[in-house]
């Protein structure tokens, strides 16, 4: 019989901010623990929010154990490792540091209205077990969302701008503000016809297909449109997709999924050079369809581990946006909604807000246009490449270039 302890304790402060003005603080901080017995291939667990008697938790997972709940796979062991990536800054100093932010936007921007949510988030995973394994995860860092509206506006909205990462710097975030309010209301004209296409790296719009098809369930049972291809060469030579834990690749996300599984450098590679690898799984998936491990177990405090949902991201180039624009300019899109694959891979999106871009600064906005194409075209022939510099000078929000065709 085997026991390990999984606990994740999350907390927030949270300001509301309601025409660019903090409005109401709230402050969150909840402790989720779970206690799984392994004994005979079965798992019982039993979890607790808040305080908790690890005891009474105990011999609840063994009585659980009576409800056969089979989990036949290596356990994590001989581990041990702490990552911890931590913002030095006291609740007040964030508060006060985000008035006098609201102050100097509103003066300068009086012609929007800011809205929704800056958070300091502190998030801690802990994985232990009877099997020398004892994994730790602390990171604590700044989020901003921002939603804006510009006053003359029918919309509920107009735009956003929006951060996370591990430093903070007042002169940088005004910057990206002054950035994208400037070219919002600068409206330039664009023709129909082909453009680098420069969509964030986070984009789920682009990325959704990958999501769905990659998921080893999805792939192992043959329902993926990527079923029965590993080892082909499906997509451009320069296209190689992570699943990513690793903050070089804009991603804040604790190193080890919910078994435990960690991968070298926080990442593993699905599509290489345009080959295909692997789908995503937990030790389930890959165990039913004889599949590599990656890693992308979730579970909450209270409940059996399963494959979830896992952060993916697109392996930068050795050239700059400005570089893969190659004297060009591209169309960066800021939101797309509404879009969707097909079950074939094909490709259709409104964009409701996009920006003129030399590789550097952002221009002007760009009327509402869409875009069609297929995934394979996308990441095939089209794909140029992801660039090395972010795009904001605050964080690391990285640019998908891909030639794609619009229409207005």
């Amino acid at each position: 019989m085997i026991k390990e302890k999984y606990q994740i304790h999350n907390r927030e402060l949270s300001l509301n901010i309601v025409q660019t003005e903090i409005e109401s603080i709230r402050k969150k901080d909840i402790v989720k623990t779970g206690i799984r017995i392994y004994d005979d291939g079965k798992i019982g667990v039993a979890g607790s929010l808040g305080n908790y008697d690890e005891k009474e938790l105990e011999a609840k997972a063994k009585e659980n154990l009576k409800l056969n709940i089979p989990y036949e796979y290596d356990l994590t062991h001989d581990i041990s490792r702490e990552e911890v990536e931590i913002v030095e800054i006291s609740e007040n100093e964030f508060v006060e540091k985000i008035e006098k932010l609201m102050r100097e936007i509103k003066e300068k921007h009086n012609d929007f209205s800011f809205s929704n949510k800056i958070t300091l988030k502190n998030r801690i995973k802990i994985l232990e077990n009877d099997l020398n394994t004892k994994i730790f995860s602390e990171l604590k860092y700044f989020s901003f969302e921002l939603i804006f509206k510009h006053k003359s506006s029918a919309n509920i909205f107009d735009g956003f701008v929006g951060y996370e990462g591990f430093d903070y710097s007042h002169e940088k975030f005004i910057y990206l503000v002054d950035e994208v309010c400037g070219a919002f209301n600068n409206v330039v004209d664009i023709d129909e016809g082909e453009y680098p296409i420069i969509f964030l790296s986070d984009d789920f719009a682009i990325l959704k297909k990958f999501y769905t098809d990659l998921n080893g369930l999805s792939f192992g049972s043959g329902s993926s449109i990527f079923s029965n291809k590993i080892g082909e060469k499906i997509f451009s030579n320069d296209f190689t997709l992570y699943q990513s834990r690793n903050y070089e690749d804009g991603i804040i996300e604790h190193f080890f999924d919910a078994e435990g599984t960690i991968n070298e450098e926080n990442r593993f590679a699905l599509i290489e050079n345009g080959v295909l690898k692997s789908p995503y799984t937990d030790k389930k998936t890959a165990n039913m369809f004889n599949l590599p491990l990656t890693g992308a177990a979730d579970a909450d405090y209270d409940s059996v581990p399963s494959l979830g949902f896992v952060p993916m991201s697109i392996k930068k180039s050795d050239k700059t946006l400005k570089e893969l624009l190659n004297g060009k300019k591209g169309i960066l899109v800021f939101i797309a909604s509404g879009g969707d694959f097909t079950p074939d891979g094909k490709f259709g999106t409104p964009v409701q807000l996009g920006f003129l871009y030399d590789g550097e600064k952002l221009i002007g906005r760009v009327p509402e246009f869409k875009l069609n194409s297929d995934i394979y075209s996308m990441f095939g022939e089209d794909f140029i490449g992801v660039g090395k510099n972010s795009i904001t000078q605050l964080g690391k929000n990285f640019g998908v270039v891909i030639n794609m065709k619009i229409k207005k």
